[in-house]
Protein backbone atom coordinates (compact mmCIF):
# COMPACT_ATOMS: atom_id res chain seq x y z
CA UNK A 1 0.00 0.00 0.00
CA UNK A 2 3.05 2.44 0.91
CA UNK A 3 4.32 1.89 -2.21
CA UNK A 4 1.11 2.79 -4.09
CA UNK A 5 0.50 6.08 -2.55
CA UNK A 6 3.96 7.30 -2.87
CA UNK A 7 3.97 6.57 -7.19
CA UNK A 8 -0.08 7.50 -7.31
CA UNK A 9 0.96 10.44 -9.00
CA UNK A 10 2.04 10.41 -12.50
CA UNK A 11 1.37 14.47 -13.52
CA UNK A 12 5.15 14.37 -15.24
CA UNK A 13 4.70 11.60 -17.21
CA UNK A 14 2.93 12.87 -20.77
CA UNK A 15 5.60 15.96 -20.33
CA UNK A 16 8.44 13.28 -20.37
CA UNK A 17 6.65 11.73 -23.69
CA UNK A 18 6.13 14.48 -25.33
CA UNK A 19 9.78 15.22 -24.36
CA UNK A 20 10.99 12.08 -26.36
CA UNK A 21 8.63 11.53 -29.04
CA UNK A 22 9.87 15.45 -29.75
CA UNK A 23 13.64 13.89 -29.18
CA UNK A 24 12.07 10.90 -31.80
CA UNK A 25 11.10 13.66 -34.15
CA UNK A 26 14.38 15.71 -34.25
CA UNK A 27 16.41 12.76 -34.67
CA UNK A 28 14.31 11.21 -37.78
CA UNK A 29 14.17 14.48 -39.12
CA UNK A 30 18.05 15.35 -38.93
CA UNK A 31 18.85 11.82 -40.16
CA UNK A 32 17.21 12.62 -43.93
CA UNK A 33 17.95 15.66 -43.95
CA UNK A 34 21.73 14.64 -43.57
CA UNK A 35 21.05 11.20 -45.99
CA UNK A 36 19.65 13.62 -48.47
CA UNK A 37 22.39 16.11 -48.51
CA UNK A 38 24.97 13.78 -48.96
CA UNK A 39 22.78 11.93 -51.90
CA UNK A 40 22.48 15.29 -53.29
CA UNK A 41 19.12 15.94 -53.31
CA UNK A 42 19.27 19.42 -51.94
CA UNK A 43 21.20 20.25 -55.19
CA UNK A 44 18.68 19.28 -57.18
CA UNK A 45 15.93 20.54 -55.79
CA UNK A 46 17.20 24.09 -55.67
CA UNK A 47 19.22 23.86 -59.83
CA UNK A 48 15.33 24.96 -60.70
CA UNK A 49 15.33 28.13 -57.89
CA UNK A 50 18.65 28.81 -59.15
CA UNK A 51 18.62 28.61 -63.02
CA UNK A 52 15.15 28.41 -64.30
CA UNK A 53 13.37 30.63 -62.10
CA UNK A 54 15.82 33.10 -61.64
CA UNK A 55 16.12 33.87 -65.59
CA UNK A 56 11.95 33.84 -65.72
CA UNK A 57 12.16 36.74 -62.78
CA UNK A 58 14.84 38.38 -63.95
CA UNK A 59 14.35 38.53 -68.51
CA UNK A 60 10.76 36.71 -69.09
CA UNK A 61 12.27 33.39 -70.44
CA UNK A 62 13.07 30.20 -69.07
CA UNK A 63 16.37 30.36 -71.38
CA UNK A 64 16.89 34.29 -71.58
CA UNK A 65 20.38 35.10 -70.93
CA UNK A 66 21.12 38.82 -70.35
CA UNK A 67 24.85 40.87 -70.61
CA UNK A 68 26.19 39.85 -67.29
CA UNK A 69 25.65 36.06 -68.11
CA UNK A 70 27.90 37.06 -71.50
CA UNK A 71 25.06 36.97 -74.11
CA UNK A 72 22.00 37.92 -75.34
CA UNK A 73 19.84 35.00 -76.38
CA UNK A 74 16.20 35.35 -75.31
CA UNK A 75 16.53 38.55 -74.09
CA UNK A 76 13.34 40.69 -74.58
CA UNK A 77 14.68 43.75 -76.51
CA UNK A 78 12.73 47.37 -76.81
CA UNK A 79 11.70 48.60 -80.30
CA UNK A 80 11.78 52.19 -80.53
CA UNK A 81 10.52 54.71 -83.31
CA UNK A 82 6.56 53.35 -82.71
CA UNK A 83 4.47 54.58 -79.86
CA UNK A 84 5.08 54.12 -76.78
CA UNK A 85 7.67 50.70 -76.70
CA UNK A 86 7.26 47.43 -77.51
CA UNK A 87 9.05 44.34 -76.11
CA UNK A 88 9.65 41.62 -78.02
CA UNK A 89 11.73 38.30 -78.37
CA UNK A 90 13.74 37.70 -81.91
CA UNK A 91 14.33 34.15 -81.36
CA UNK A 92 10.85 33.17 -80.96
Amino acid sequence: MELDRRFSSKSGQSTLEYILVLVLVIAIFTAVGRVFQAAGVVDLMMAPLKKEYKAVYKYGHVDAEGPDEGSRAFHPSALYGQPGRTFVNPQR
